[in-house]
């Protein structure tokens, strides 16, 4: 086997979970699993199916801590892509919404601003809910993750809202139109 090109080798039937590849690593080979090399690009998904959200204030404010997405094995340049689907209502006020790394249970950077979050920017504008109106929002932002993102090798990335003036905006919640959130990580 030490002699034997990998080209020729017969081919495996179906590519299987616990099968083992070669990989050099720094001049080493070593082995890794198609399960490990899968792990990176498996989606996390949450939902909110019940429970409308009404939003009022200015500041940005946490949408739902039951919505957080926390991905494994992370590393600073993964290219990870976050989605959110929903629906604003039709108040008189708009409705912004980001989504940001969490460190420490404090926002570290937005997927909006690419950059620390603060209070003068809109967020995602794919997920920018306007005034007056019922707008059906979705959407995905891909930004590579930097070192200070990360908490032992993982990435929690939390979806946040606000108001753009002080009044209340509403966000549905329900089983036919739930608030669906997801994050993969696409790798380097």
């Amino acid at each position: 086997m030490a002699d034997t090109k990998i080209s020729d080798l017969s081919a495996v039937s179906a590519a299987l979970a616990a099968q083992e590849i070669p990989v050099n690593d720094a001049g080493t080979t070593k082995k890794l699993t198609l399960a490990q090399l899968n792990a990176k690009h498996v989606p996390i998904v949450a939902r909110r199916t019940a429970g409308d959200l009404t939003v009022n204030g200015t500041s940005w404010a946490d949408l739902d801590n039951g919505l957080d997405l926390v991905l494994a094995a992370v590393v600073a340049g993964d290219l990870v892509q976050v989605g959110l689907t929903a629906i604003w209502n039709s108040e008189t006020v708009t409705g912004a919404l980001d989504a940001v790394s969490i460190v420490s249970a404090s926002p570290v950077t937005s997927w909006g601003a690419d950059a620390a979050p603060n209070n003068t920017y809109d967020g995602v504008l794919a997920w920018f809910g306007q005034a007056s109106q019922i707008e059906s929002i979705g959407g995905s932002v891909i930004r590579a993750v930097v070192s200070g993102d990360l908490a032992a090798g993982s990435l929690t990335i939390r979806f946040r809202v606000r108001t753009t003036t002080a009044a209340n905006k509403l966000l549905f919640a329900t089983a036919v139109n739930p608030i669906c959130v997801y994050a993969i990580n696409h790798g380097q």
